[in-house]
C-alpha cells in the first residue's frame, strides 16, 4: 500500500491537476531539480503534499530556493505565473526573496518560522495589487535529516490587514480627537477611578495627567457636592440613562472649578468585559462667576431701589412695566405693576398730548428722555412728576428696555405757584399805590417802580 506522500507507480502525482503536469514539464528543463524521473521519493512526496494543500503554498527547493507552487497559488501570483515555476526565487520573485531571506535561511537550518504580516505588491493584468500575506515556513528533510526544501504556506490576510489598519487609523483618530477636544473628556471605572483623561481636563483640574490617573473623581469633587453626585451616578450605572451634573471641582490650590459634567455608560469592549463611564466636562467657572456678579448687582440695585425716596422703575423692550419700587407702587397703585402699561391712564389728560409722543419716541429710538407731567395718584390727589429715563441693554447688546427715576416735585410746583401769586399781588399793589415805592436794582442802580420814578421826576422840577 502506497502512503499519501509517495509517488504513484507511473511517476505521476496524486493531485490530478494541470499544475502537477506543469511541474513535471518544468522539471525536465531545470538542471537544479533534474529530470522528474530522478527525483527522490522525499522530493516527490513534498511536491505531492504541495499539490494537495487546501491553501496557496510554495516549495523552495535547495539553497537556491528553486520555486514550485500549487494551483491555489496561481490566482495570487497573477502575472508572476508561469515564469516563477522552476526558477530561483531571487530571479522570479525578488521582492519576496528579499523580505524572506533571513526566514528562509532559518528554515534551511531546520527551524519553523512564522511571519504574521508581509506587505507585497503583485502585478495583476498590468495593475499592481497590494497584498498582505501571512507566511509559515517549514523545513522538509530527507532520510538523513538534511533539509531538502522549505515549504511556505501562504494565507492572504489583505482584508484582515486592511480592516486592522482601518481600526488602528480610526483608533488613532479617536485618540487625537479625545486628547485635542476643547472640553474635558475622561473615561472612568464604575468605582470612579480615572482610566483616561485628556489635556483639557488636566488643565481644568490643575493636575498632570499622570496624577489624575492615580485618583478618583471623589478626590477632586467638592465635599458638599459629593453625596448628590454619587447618588446620581449610581442611578446611571443601574439604568444606563445619561445624566448631567452641575458641580464643583477643587483644584490643588483650593480654587473652585464650576463645571457641568455629562456622563454616559459605555458598554464593554468585549463580551463579559467591564462597563465604564464617559464624562464630558465643560468649564462653567467664568459663566458662573459672571452670573453671581450679575445677581449681586441686581440685589444691590433692588436694595437701593427699595429704600430710595424717589420713584424707580424699569420698562421692558415692549414698553411694559418690568419693575417698580415701593415708592412708585404706593404713589400710583397696584395697577401699575409689572407687565402693564396702565400707568399711562394715570397721566393727566392735559399733559398726555405733550408728554406721551416724546416718551414713546425715546423708546423707539433707544434714547434718553426727560419730562414732567401730572399724574393721578392712588389716593386721588394730583402729583407732579419729573422723570429721567435711559435705555438699558443686555450683555449681548440687545435692547432690554428703559430704566427711569421719577421725582415727586408737587410741593416744589405748589411753592413756585404760590410765590408767583404773591409776586403778582405785590406788583398789583405797587402799581395801584400813590406812595413812592420802588424796587432798587443793585446791579444797575437804575430800575425803579413806576410810582417811584414819577416822584423822582416831580422832585427834579
Amino acid at each position: 500500500m502506497t502512503s499519501s506522500h509517495s509517488p504513484v507507480p507511473d511517476g505521476g502525482f496524486q493531485a490530478d491537476d494541470k499544475v502537477g503536469h506543469f511541474i513535471r514539464k518544468v522539471a525536465r528543463h531545470n538542471t537544479s531539480l533534474g529530470p522528474f524521473e530522478q527525483w527522490s521519493c522525499r522530493l516527490r512526496a513534498a511536491v505531492d503534499l504541495l499539490l494537495v494543500l487546501p491553501m496557496p503554498a510554495l516549495l523552495l527547493y535547495g539553497p537556491d530556493s528553486v520555486t514550485l507552487y500549487n494551483g491555489r497559488c496561481v490566482a495570487l501570483l497573477g502575472d508572476l505565473h508561469p515564469a516563477l515555476a522552476g526558477t530561483r526565487l531571487a530571479e522570479g520573485w525578488p521582492a519576496l526573496e528579499t523580505n524572506l531571506r533571513t526566514a528562509i535561511d532559518d528554515a534551511l537550518r531546520g527551524h519553523a518560522v512564522t511571519i504574521d504580516a508581509l506587505d507585497l505588491t503583485l502585478p495583476h493584468d498590468a495593475r499592481p495589487a497590494n497584498v498582505c500575506l501571512k507566511l509559515v515556513l517549514s523545513p522538509i528533510v530527507d532520510h538523513g535529516n538534511n533539509v531538502l526544501a522549505v515549504l511556505v504556506l501562504i494565507d492572504d490576510v489583505t482584508w484582515q490587514s486592511q480592516s486592522h489598519r482601518t481600526l488602528q487609523r480610526d483608533a488613532a483618530q479617536m485618540a487625537a480627537i479625545f486628547d485635542q477636544a476643547q472640553v474635558g473628556l475622561s473615561e472612568l471605572s464604575l468605582n470612579g477611578n480615572f482610566l483616561r483623561v485628556n489635556s483639557e481636563l488636566s488643565r481644568m483640574l490643575g493636575r498632570p495627567r499622570e496624577t489624575l490617573l492615580t485618583m478618583t473623581v471623589a478626590d477632586v469633587t467638592h465635599a458638599d457636592d459629593l453625596e448628590h453626585n454619587l447618588a446620581t451616578v449610581g442611578h446611571l450605572i443601574e439604568d444606563g440613562h445619561p445624566v448631567s451634573l452641575d458641580k464643583r471641582y477643587v483644584r490643588p490650590d483650593g480654587t473652585i472649578l464650576w463645571a457641568n459634567s455629562s456622563i454616559s455608560r459605555l458598554d464593554p469592549v468585549e463580551p463579559g468585559g467591564p462597563y465604564s463611564l464617559l464624562a464630558v466636562t465643560v468649564d462653567l467657572t467664568e459663566r458662573t462667576l459672571a452670573r453671581e456678579a450679575l445677581a449681586e448687582n441686581e440685589a444691590r440695585f433692588r436694595a437701593l431701589a427699595e429704600a430710595a425716596p424717589v420713584l424707580i422703575w424699569q420698562l421692558d423692550a415692549q414698553g411694559g412695566v418690568a419693575y417698580i419700587n415701593p415708592k412708585c407702587r404706593k404713589l400710583l397703585g397696584g395697577d401699575a405693576g409689572p407687565g402693564r402699561r396702565s400707568w399711562q391712564a394715570r397721566l393727566h389728560a392735559e399733559d398726555a398730548e405733550a408728554y406721551l409722543p416724546g416718551f414713546e419716541a425715546s423708546l423707539q429710538a433707544r434714547q434718553p428722555f426727560q419730562g414732567r407731567a401730572r399724574f393721578h395718584a392712588a389716593d386721588g390727589s394730583l402729583r407732579w412728576l419729573e422723570s429721567h429715563t435711559a435705555p438699558w441693554f443686555k450683555s449681548d447688546g440687545n435692547y432690554a428696555g428703559h430704566i427711569g427715576i421719577s421725582i415727586d416735585i408737587t410741593d416744589t410746583i405748589v411753592i413756585q405757584e404760590q410765590l408767583m401769586i404773591v409776586n403778582d399781588r405785590l406788583n398789583l399793589a405797587i402799581d395801584g399805590s400813590s406812595d413812592g415805592v420802588w424796587d432798587w436794582n443793585t446791579a444797575t442802580s437804575t430800575d425803579c417802580a413806576r410810582t417811584g420814578r414819577n416822584i423822582l421826576r416831580r422832585g427834579q422840577r
